[in-house]
């Protein structure tokens, strides 16, 4: 009887411990390199990992991991061209079995877009590098070409045409490549000069595409935009977010009913060139109209959202990292994944750092990707940094393993957090004539207390600001030069919606 009991408590504590397995948070050890990661993709039941693995001096090789969900590493496997320096993972795409990733490599330190292919069991197919070689030419994401089904896009920037080389100005290119790596043409966007970072790209579900990135707003801040293409990769409308950010990173993620979500930061306000931010959700329309933003949290010094994904039952997951301080001399960077429902109202926010083989209370913890697994969980990577032996000043790439509401246990509690919403529908805002030559006419259904009007040009620098004082307010705007501007509606400092104007 005694034997029974024992080996019914035996399976009992086995099959919590393989429940407890699923979930994870632990540090990837790559032959004892510095290493990090910005995506993962399942396969097949595996988690795969496109990794830059820091060698020696300034020199880089790229590793496809491939992982268990429970965290057991079947495969890892480093390479680099010979004679280059620079070889890494930026992005991912599998298709008929192969595993394609979007990078850069380096001839005499002038950077390529790079195109690296491997089969499931890591084993290097083929490589391929594009753009000159005097300029630098980042390669970021990787998508389907919707047109044929033999065809990739690489999505990437170059800085080739914005002056002298490497002045820090880029513009974003798009070239199609097929499955054996021939370059078939490259196109480029977004003519004016700006310093930009090109973060995210999605293939809609209308036949085109659509990335989003950060361009310099001022000295040290951005803003985010948007381009839409069609699916001859022609611009269909270009949109910027006008809140202004410290952080040259956001999410973007192509919904189900047509429209788009782009995660991002806005700035509360800043002091001796410490900018302090709150994490906001944007949804556009599938016509790049702003239909509701909303932030979440208090503000924030180094806050930062990376991506954003849809989810099946239509929510939104998105992952990020937070400083957090401790001491006036100690702070933590943590991971955070925020759960919300397809309005954006928040479900829950879990704050993470990496846990396994050491728990590294004041290491840095970043989470770069997120995807939601097949029992409703999620999986994330990033990279975790190390203050304790034998991981100091070790960064290494970071996974994480977690339930359907971010436990790696039962019975986590999330992290309370405030949400303030900007819904389009709350006041009804009139704008006309748009097009004007002249006079410009805005009408509230309401007034509006504490509000004002910014004009701005498209670059951002304020034209003019003027406080609301009925539900009609005219504007003359005659000694404008024609072109585009925008209008800010902001009540009480905080942008309620933002609206293009054309003078004419």
């Amino acid at each position: 009887m005694k034997r029974v009991i024992y080996l019914t408590l035996f399976c009992f504590a086995f099959a919590l411990k393989g429940i407890s397995q699923n979930y994870f948070s632990k540090r990837i050890d790559i032959a004892g390199k510095e290493s990090i990661s910005s995506t993962l993709k399942l396969y097949d039941d595996s988690l795969f990992v496109p990794v830059f693995v820091f060698e020696t001096g300034n020199t880089y090789s790229i590793c496809l991991l491939k992982v268990t969900k429970t965290g057991v590493i079947f495969s890892q496997k480093r390479f680099k061209p010979v004679n280059v320096n620079y070889a890494g993972g930026n992005d991912l795409h599998i298709k008929n079995k192969k595993f394609y990733i979007s990078s850069i490599t380096d001839y005499g330190n002038k950077l390529r877009n790079g195109l690296y292919v491997f089969n499931k069991d890591c084993d290097t197919i083929y490589t391929k590098s594009y753009g000159d070689t005097t300029f630098y030419n980042l390669g970021y994401k990787i998508q389907p070409y919707l047109k044929t089904n033999n065809k990739l896009l690489l999505i990437g920037l170059t800085d080739s045409t914005c002056g002298p080389p490497h002045s820090g100005k880029y513009r974003p290119f798009i070239k199609v490549v097929d499955t054996n790596g021939i370059l078939y043409q490259t196109n480029l966007y977004l003519s004016n000069t700006k310093y930009r970072t090109l973060t995210k790209c999605d293939t809609t579900k209308h036949k085109g595409y659509i990335f989003s990135g950060v361009e310099q707003f001022g000295s040290s801040v951005g803003r985010n935009y948007i381009v839409k293409l069609d699916s001859n990769l022609n611009v269909s409308w270009v949109q910027y977010l006008l809140p202004q950010t410290y952080s040259f990173f956001n999410g973007l993620v192509s919904l189900k009913d047509g429209g788009n979500v782009i995660s991002h930061n806005i700035i509360d306000s800043s002091s001796n060139n410490i900018f302090w931010e709150r994490v906001g959700l944007s949804k556009l329309d599938a016509n790049g109209n702003l239909l509701w933003e909303k932030y979440y949290g208090s503000k924030q010094y180094d806050i930062s959202s990376y991506a954003v994904k849809e989810l099946k039952n239509k929510g939104l997951i998105v992952c990020g990292a937070q400083r957090v301080t401790y001491t006036p001399n100690i702070t933590q960077v943590m991971g955070f994944l925020m759960c919300t429902d397809s309005m954006g109202n928040l479900k829950w926010w879990n704050n993470y750092i990496a846990k396994y083989p050491i728990k590294d209370t004041i290491a840095d913890n970043y989470l770069y990707d997120v995807i939601e697994m097949p029992d409703k969980g999620f999986a994330a990577v990033g990279w975790a940094g190390g203050s304790l032996s034998p991981f100091n000043n070790i960064q290494q790439t970071w996974l994480l393993r977690v339930d359907s509401m971010g436990c790696l246990s039962p019975g986590c509690v999330p992290v309370l957090t405030t949400v303030q919403q900007h819904l389009k529908n709350e006041v009804k805002i009139i704008y006309y004539p748009n097009p004007s030559t002249g006079k410009l006419f805005i009408e509230t259904t309401e007034f509006l207390e504490n509000t004002e009007i910014k004009l701005t040009d498209v670059a951002g620098k304020e034209i003019r600001k003027e406080k609301i004082r009925s539900a009609k307010t005219e504007i003359n705007i005659a000694e404008l030069e024609n072109g585009i501007y925008f209008i800010e509606i902001l009540k009480e400092g905080r942008i309620i919606t933002v609206q293009k104007l054309i003078k004419q």
